[in-house]
């Protein structure tokens, strides 16, 4: 793959200057200037002859390419002038620089799996919206708690006046457990009846309607954060320096883009049992969530998903992978004059700076990859951060109580 590169430069330059009371004419505090080297851009690019066959035919006709860049570089600009007075003498300075700063040591472009697993299941939610199967395994077996999450309903509707009598005796007390009692019957008991039961007659719907056909999807997942800089002791006007404060805003994604066949025909040996994930290989998904307290590990991991991803395989053919990940870092650069005792700043004006950094890879990969083992994203466990929090607490209060 051709490899195309250069360096990144940015514009740096002082000119420092003083007079003194005693000593006639200007004297040169610190004078230079020139382009400072400080990293690499770099473009790696594929060619396809056959670019054109591919889109005649309708297929995906994308090359993988990268390139890593300094798309901007503003260097900051400063004046400022001083005086200083001791006895007998007085000293006025002057100085006038530019430069881009150390931002460019913020760079932080390192990989992150559960980001990128996190836009990958959202691929594969999409590509399931498609064939509409569901597991009917764990709804069935969950039938032996039905008779408890109706006596449960109901025993929660007679205790309701008892509690609200009960709560000043109680300190509130009766009114926490009662509400913990409610929640919990809500989320495990009442609210999966309904959600399993609307899903496996919408799965069944689904099967009865299918057909054939190709899709392109695309799942995408991000994350922002800050950093920052300060430098100090860089040489400005006779008897002060110049304090540098850079600010850096990091943006990272990852962009899925693949294409399918959907063979959910009977031609294509896709049954109701398929479709209602009822076959051996499928077990041991379910045995995972049938353990007790489960949910609770796939809240910080990603257990279930990896089980799920593993040992279920979707039907239907795939035709193109390509994922995309862009990295950008932009850096605000600011300036302040810090005089030296017995120095004053007598005038100041500054323009601030600005860097500007991309990092974009696009590969073609053979296959969707699966969902590995790890924790989960910061975004993904504030997924529905109140419904778990609830769920938690109502367990914990439950258990302290016993």
């Amino acid at each position: 793959m051709p490899t195309f590169s250069s360096p990144a430069k940015g514009w740096n330059f002082i000119d420092s200057t003083y007079t003194r009371s005693d000593t006639p004419g200007v004297q040169v505090l610190q004078r230079s200037a020139g382009l400072i080297s400080f990293g690499t851009n770099e473009r790696v690019t594929t060619s396809d002859p056959n670019w054109r066959v591919k889109l005649a035919k309708r297929l995906e006709a994308t090359n993988p390419y990268s390139f890593k860049e300094w798309v901007s570089v503003v260097s900051y600009l400063s004046h400022c002038t001083t005086l200083r007075r001791d006895p007998g003498l007085e000293i006025h300075g002057e100085c006038l620089q530019s430069y881009f700063g150390g931002g460019y040591g913020l760079v932080s472009d390192s990989d992150d799996t559960a980001l990128r697993d996190l836009a990958l299941a959202r691929v594969k939610n999409r590509l399931q919206s498609h064939y509409g199967n569901v597991n009917a395994v764990v709804p069935v077996v969950e039938l032996r708690d039905l008779r408890h999450t109706i006596t449960g309903t109901a025993k929660l509707a007679t205790d309701l006046l008892h509690t609200l009598t009960a709560i000043r005796k109680t300190k509130g007390a009766s009114a926490r457990k009662y509400a913990a009692d409610a929640w919990l019957n809500f989320s495990f008991g009442v609210n999966p009846l309904i959600s399993d039961t609307a899903k496996i007659a919408s799965s069944i719907q689904d099967y009865l309607d299918r057909k054939d056909h190709s899709t392109r999807i695309t799942g995408v997942a991000s994350k922002n954060w800050f950093s920052s800089l300060k430098e100090t002791g860089q040489t400005s006007a006779f008897g002060a320096g110049l304090s540098t404060h850079s600010v850096g805003y990091h943006t990272l994604s990852y962009k899925y883009i693949a294409g399918f066949d959907i063979l959910v025909e009977a031609a294509n040996n896709y049954s109701i049992v398929d479709h209602l994930g009822l076959r051996p290989e499928q077990l041991l998904s379910v045995a995972w969530e049938l353990t007790p307290y489960s949910w609770v590990v796939d809240y910080f991991a990603t257990v279930g998903p990896f089980l799920d991803d593993t040992f279920v395989v979707p039907p239907g053919s795939t035709k193109f992978v390509l994922l995309d990940r862009l990295y950008t870092l932009d850096v605000d650069i600011r300036t302040s004059i810090v005089p030296s005792s017995g120095t004053i700043v007598t005038s100041q004006s500054k323009k601030p700076g600005y860097l500007k950094y991309v990092h974009f890879d696009r590969s073609r990969l053979t296959s969707l990859p699966r969902i590995g083992l790890h924790f989960r994203s910061f975004d993904s466990v504030g997924s529905y951060a109140v419904n778990k929090l609830l769920n938690l607490a109502s367990v914990f209060y439950n258990g302290r109580k016993r």
